[in-house]
């Protein structure tokens, strides 16, 4: 139950970086701009609809990871618990990644609000 628990942990990290390199990063940048300029075809508007929604990637991403993650373990008995989980991994993932840009502003804020007290004088300085 721990090797399952962990596994999923891991699913849910994976499904949110994996997302977020294909969908922000500079190295899949071509590639987006390539499905981008053909989304007059059908098949390449779904492609550009994909790379360009980042929790719809993510949906993907999940199902992709789960099928890889938990092919060995006694949890998937059938085509809907794949299904089930890969939706379950994605949510999962969505919530890591909104923790992850509150820390984020949360970080930055602290730094603005560090750099206007030693802005200000007298405010904080008075040791």
């Amino acid at each position: 139950m721990l090797l399952t628990a962990i596994k999923f942990i891991i699913a849910v990290i994976v499904t949110e970086a994996v997302t977020e390199i294909i969908t922000k990063s500079g190295f899949f940048k071509p590639l987006r701009e390539w499905f981008f300029s053909k989304k007059d075809w059908k098949v390449f508007k779904w492609a550009h609809d994909l790379f360009d929604c980042g929790y719809c990637m993510s949906l993907w991403i999940a199902w992709l990871v789960s099928l890889f993650i938990f092919r060995n373990v006694n949890i998937i008995y059938s085509h809907v618990d794949w299904i089930l989980i890969g939706i379950v991994i994605h949510r999962s993932s969505n919530i890591f990644h909104l923790i992850m840009d509150k820390l984020n502003y949360l970080k930055e804020w602290l730094k603005l609000k560090s750099f206007i007290e030693n802005l200000l004088p007298g405010e904080g300085n008075d040791k």
